[in-house]
């Protein structure tokens, strides 16, 4: 491992964060309520760190992980594990956050969580936020201080990591970030296919927020009218190229940055703890797995092909459905003011049935053709790993059924 001199302290504090960015990884903490930067190295508040292979070749941290993880899984774990022991050699009073580029698949994720539970510092999935959606955090997060309206419409925020650029689509209106995804692998990706990306991340936001509309326009220009801002963020998002590639793929969406953070580097560090910002906010895509009766069978993740959107169960008379976090704990659900432990499954959806996620947050399960299918609304947290409860609602006129309810009963309810 190669680094510069670094000697970070022990905090006691709520929240702890760690942006391993391309150029220099930055820490962040929230002590007694003040947010700030803590310095890594004698001579900036960032530390370089690089992994040096055996024939001296320096390879930035997330592309080692990227290039290692799901091949040489064992080495990916271990760049983790001497991350995790460069940048925390001392305990840490609470997990830290970890800000990741939406490029980090399952394998990725998965190495990083294990790498730093074998430093000794234990992490879930949910402690792995993307780039983007850290930085929209920390944008929405001051502008709330300094006392300025929320944010409406649909809205981009873009991180541009060194090159590495990554996005995440925001209905400001539903006070959802619908998903977030790549747009370039590094500085290297040839324009015209990040254009071409940007494009369809736009026109699929623009699908997901209109589906109660009969007809839309499709012609780019209307569409891509329709973003109210662009956040961006990011050690290269003030670069000229970067610049003038937003003006003349999206002329008319105002670019915003962070109105407190005057490095633009800092950015995403600073967002890792301002998660609570996204308290209110939801996902469009499930960042808890879905399970029946006690088995998982769609666990976290965004929603990329038919294979993430569907998935066939077997039902039985008293099946039911739970949410449950990356330990496989349930998590409590409500709807209203009434909290309950899971939802009962209709019995006529069996005893075979479809389970689909739909990227707006919504949950169908579908049973024989003829039958009234579940669809219900769940709103997906995105914000602090420590969720606990998780709103759903139904949609239609089939009701949810609720199991446990928290109004002292012992019988199954129902809410509408």
């Amino acid at each position: 491992m190669d680094t510069n001199t670094a000697s970070p302290s022990p905090h006691s504090d709520r929240s702890i964060g760690l942006d391993l960015a391309r150029h220099r990884t930055l820490c962040a903490a929230s002590i007694d309520g003040t947010r700030s930067v803590i310095p890594l190295a004698a001579t900036h508040r960032g530390l370089i760190l690089r992994w040096v292979d055996l024939a001296g070749n320096k390879h930035r941290i997330t592309d080692r992980l990227l290039d290692t993880a799901g091949v040489d899984d064992l080495a990916a774990r271990e760049t983790a594990r001497e991350v995790a022991r460069c940048v925390f050699p001392e305990g840490l009073p609470v997990a830290p956050v970890v800000a990741v580029p939406p490029a980090f698949g399952p394998a990725c994720r998965s190495a990083l969580v294990a790498g730093f539970g074998a430093a000794g510092i234990d992490i879930t999935g949910r402690h792995l936020i993307d780039r983007p959606v850290a930085a929209f955090a920390s944008w929405l997060a001051h502008r709330r201080r300094l006392g300025s309206p929320a944010p409406i419409g649909p809205m981009l925020a873009i991180d541009n990591d060194g090159g590495q650029l990554s996005v995440c689509a925001i209905d400001a209106d539903a006070a959802r970030i619908v998903f977030s995804v790549p747009l370039s692998s590094g500085p290297d990706e040839a324009a015209d296919v990040i254009v071409d990306r940007l494009h369809d991340v736009v026109r699929e936001l623009d699908r997901l927020r209109s589906r109660h509309e009969l007809v839309r326009s499709d012609d780019w220009a209307t569409v891509s009218a329709t973003i109210s801002q662009i956040v961006v963020s990011g050690s290269m998002s003030e670069h000229s190229r970067f610049v003038e590639l937003l003006s003349r793929v999206l002329p008319a969406s105002a670019v915003v940055r962070d109105p407190v953070v005057q490095d633009s580097s800092e950015i995403v560090g600073s967002g890792l703890v301002n998660l609570d910002a996204l308290d209110d906010w939801t996902a469009g895509w499930p960042t808890l797995g879905i399970a029946v009766d006690g088995v998982v069978v769609r666990p976290a993740g965004p929603i990329h092909s038919a294979s993430d959107r569907r998935v066939r169960v077997s039902l039985s008379a008293q099946s039911v459905l739970t949410l449950v976090d990356a330990d496989g704990a349930p998590v409590p659900v409500h709807t209203g003011s009434v909290h309950a432990d899971a939802l009962a499954l209709p019995h006529d959806l069996g005893p075979s049935a479809t389970i689909e996620v739909i990227g707006d947050g919504r949950v169908l399960v579908l049973g024989p053709d003829g039958v009234r299918p579940l669809a219900l609304r769940v709103g997906w947290p995105i914000g602090r790993p420590d969720q606990r409860l998780v709103a759903v609602g139904a949609i239609g006129r089939r009701p949810l059924q609720l199991v446990n309810p928290r109004d002292d009963r012992s019988r199954r309810t129902t809410a509408a």
